[in-house]
């Protein structure tokens, strides 16, 4: 009987030491999380909330009126070739034969030019507050 209480003491004892090993033995992990904030979205554009319609009225006795002009504003060019014959230009905006530049509220530069001329036209437009602009080219 000595024996059996012997071998079951020895068997706790060697259970004991293994646990206390394996306990010891053990490393703490760590973990790092991170923190990710959350990006605010850009603000969104504005809208293009202004046209600017350039126009030339028709006038057969002053040649320099006649053939094709290009317009430059924003960093943006268009060819006009049709004029208005009626004596005081397009009557709203979108009118067939005008030259339409979408930008936002601000103050630009244009220049209007005929291709191989001399004749040069540069003006400033402030769009504030306004929807629309109608800007006759006179050289």
């Amino acid at each position: 009987m000595k024996h059996k209480f012997q071998i079951k003491t020895l068997l706790l004892y060697v259970i004991f030491i293994i646990s206390v090993i394996q306990i010891t033995s053990c490393t703490k992990e760590v973990v790092q999380v991170a923190t990710v904030l959350p990006v605010p979205p850009k603000p969104p554009k504005p809208p293009t909330d202004c046209s600017v319609y350039f126009y030339r009225e028709d006038d057969f006795a002053i040649p320099a009126y006649e053939g094709e002009v290009l317009v430059t504003m924003n960093n943006l060019t268009g060819s006009l070739d049709v004029y208005f014959n009626t004596g005081r230009g397009p009557t709203r905006c979108s009118s067939f034969g005008a030259l339409r530049f979408d930008v936002f509220q601000g103050t630009y530069t244009w220049k209007a030019w005929k291709p191989g001329g001399v004749d040069t036209v540069r003006g400033v437009i402030t769009t504030a507050g306004q929807s629309c602009i109608l800007q006759q080219i006179i050289f």
